[in-house]
């Protein structure tokens, strides 16, 4: 290895060990801020004593009710390249509710309970359609970054319907199928699993909260920073990220020794030089920063335990005095940027999330009016109303298929943005479609509208009651009530989860854009903080609680703007007036 590559080696590691030093910051300052406004939530609640009263009409089943559902979401045979020996037998497979894939010998072991030949995870995976196109882009990527002159390069090995799953440090899977149409179900199942699959090792709310946090902020000063996911455990994805950090920064801009194939094997020994310096330093440090964290959470709660009346008093005039003097620099880029991004995403989904909902009631009425047949028979009410509860969730998986046409809805939105939109955004709107990740989104509202048919189907067993002499006769009255309840919390669902899309787009994509010019009141801020409670508070932890703040009122405001409460004359006609098309005419009275 060359004195320059071993240099530029050395660099690399202090690069991972300062970017690690960041993380361990961010990820300890991140932990005590969630104790902090965890405890601060608990007490608030507490002294508001009542709740306030849901705007939701249905019930939620009790815990008792509920069965897990462990039913696979799908299921099929097709072929499996080997690991270790690298031959090509048929296997069926099976995704679990955890979008975790089982897969057995055949159909027959798995229905006669034989355990799984093996497990998929796949977060963090990338799949793909075409891995013959893959090899050639990855090996014309490698071809360009060491200036190679090879010519135009081929790669046909994988046949065609050939799918794969492809990690860069982890199992690389193959499948084939037989058909176009069973390849692209699979492929977009898998592509599912990626997504939803989650195997980190962090159990506790707070810790996986602070993490998430901590990352997406180490991630913002790598080079460049990317929006790409990362899957496996903590650590797997700190060691992801480093690599290809140094990957970008660095090996991309080195000289490698040699020509052709020795210059490629130089730049891989390089790529897994990095890796091992990332996992070494990561692994090590790791433990660190999980003790530190435990540290402080005996810390922090010591110190709530003798009052958080300071802690709250000081944190509430911190956020006042920031929000004074950052309204100037918010406003514009709320009403010029923020809002009309989140309206558009709203606006995009709105159709499918109603077609969505509208495919939900028959589920839950054909249920019911199974449980009102049955009853009346004079069969157990009791066990009848479990049946209810787990087949109006169950029995959605088909109906929810609409809300597939959600992720081309929202790739449309670029085209649909008005110039000074795009203006506004600049280089963003490149990495747009990266930040909306509508596979994540769409599964969490179907899982949303699950919830909702099941609470439907609950209801409606409370309020019908178990008198097999009453329960047809009173069926026709309470139906219409559940379809009325159900119909508000229908708009509230709707309004959620185009607030939650929306919300996590301007957390990724704006947030950057927010917090490095509100940067310059730090110090003032700092300079504030009493020094009972500097343990507890810091000034970057106030600005981005400020921050949240915004995103999640535009979030609100937009979806509000675009399902507008009942009895609210002017938003609706703003709605009505922003679905006219341009040129329309009025109809005639």
């Amino acid at each position: 290895m060359s004195e320059a590559l071993q240099k530029t080696l050395a660099e690399c590691k202090t690069e991972i060990e300062e970017k690690f030093k960041f993380f361990s910051k961010e990820y300890v300052s991140s932990y005590k801020n969630e104790l902090v406004a965890q405890a601060i939530a608990e007490q608030e609640e507490s002294q508001e004593g009542d709740e306030a009263p849901s705007k939701r009409l249905l019930l939620s089943p009790p815990e008792e009710d509920l069965v897990e559902d462990t039913t696979p979401i799908m299921t099929g045979s097709f072929t499996k390249r080997g690991g270790k020996v690298k031959n090509w037998k048929p296997r069926y497979f099976v995704v679990l509710p955890n979008h975790r894939v089982e897969y057995y010998e055949s159909e027959a072991a798995y229905n006669s309970g034989a355990k799984p030949k093996g497990t998929m995870l796949l977060d963090g995976y990338k799949i793909v359609r075409d891995p013959n196109a893959r090899k050639i882009a990855e090996k014309t990527k490698t071809n360009e970054l060491l200036k190679l002159e090879a010519g135009e390069v081929t790669y046909e090995k994988y046949e065609p319907l050939t799918l794969e799953a492809y990690h860069e440090t982890r199992r690389r899977w193959l499948f084939k199928f037989e058909d176009q149409a069973t390849f692209d179900e699979w492929a977009k199942m898998l592509e599912k699993c990626s997504k939803m699959c989650k195997s980190g090792l962090l159990k506790e709310e707070t810790a996986i909260a602070a993490f998430d946090a901590a990352f997406l902020e180490t991630k913002r000063v790598c080079w460049p920073w990317t929006y790409r996911s990362y899957g496996g455990s903590e650590a797997d994805q700190l060691i992801a990220l480093f690599t290809e950090h140094c990957r970008r920064r660095f090996l991309w801009h080195a000289e490698f020794p040699g020509t052709g194939a020795l210059k490629k094997a130089a730049y891989s020994k390089a790529v897994s030089a990095v890796r091992a310096s990332a996992s070494a330093i990561v692994g090590v440090g790791w433990k660190v920063v999980s003790s530190a964290c435990d540290a402080s959470r005996e810390t922090v709660l010591e110190t709530l335990k003798k009052g958080l009346g300071p802690v709250v008093t000081a944190r509430s005039e911190l956020v006042g005095k920031a929000v004074e003097q950052l309204s100037d620099k918010i406003q514009p880029i709320k009403e010029k940027l923020l809002l009309p991004l989140a309206k558009i995403l709203c606006q995009a989904v709105g159709a499918v999330l109603s077609k969505s909902i509208a495919a939900t009631k028959p589920v839950y009425k054909k249920e019911t009016e199974t449980y009102v047949d049955q009853v009346g028979k004079g069969e157990d009410a009791g066990k009848k109303r479990a049946v209810v509860i787990q087949s109006c969730y169950r029995s959605m998986y088909p109906a929810l298929k609409t809300m597939d046409q959600a992720e081309m809805a929202l790739a449309k939105i670029v085209t649909k943005m008005p110039e000074s939109l795009t203006s506004s955004l600049g280089e963003l709107m490149d990495t747009l479609m990266d930040v909306v990740d509508p596979i994540t989104w769409i599964e969490e509202t179907k899982e949303a509208l699950r919830l909702l048919s099941r609470s439907a189907g609950y209801t409606f067993t409370e309020e019908v009651g178990t008198d097999a002499s009453k329960v047809q006769e009173d069926a026709a009255t309470v139906d219409a009530s559940i379809e009325a309840k159900f119909d508000n919390d229908a708009k509230l669902v709707l309004r959620e989860r185009m607030s939650a899309l929306s919300g996590t787009v301007l957390s990724n994509i704006i947030k950057t854009q927010l917090l490095e010019p509100l940067t310059a009141i730090t110090e003032t801020l700092d300079g504030l903080i009493p020094e009972a409670v500097q343990e507890l508070i810091s000034a970057n932890g106030i600005i981005e609680s400020v921050v949240d703040g915004v995103i999640d009122e535009v979030a609100e405001e937009a979806a509000a703007a675009v399902v507008p409460e009942e009895g609210d004359d002017e938003a609706e006609a703003a709605v009505a007036e922003e679905a006219q098309p341009a040129g329309a005419e009025e109809p005639s009275a």
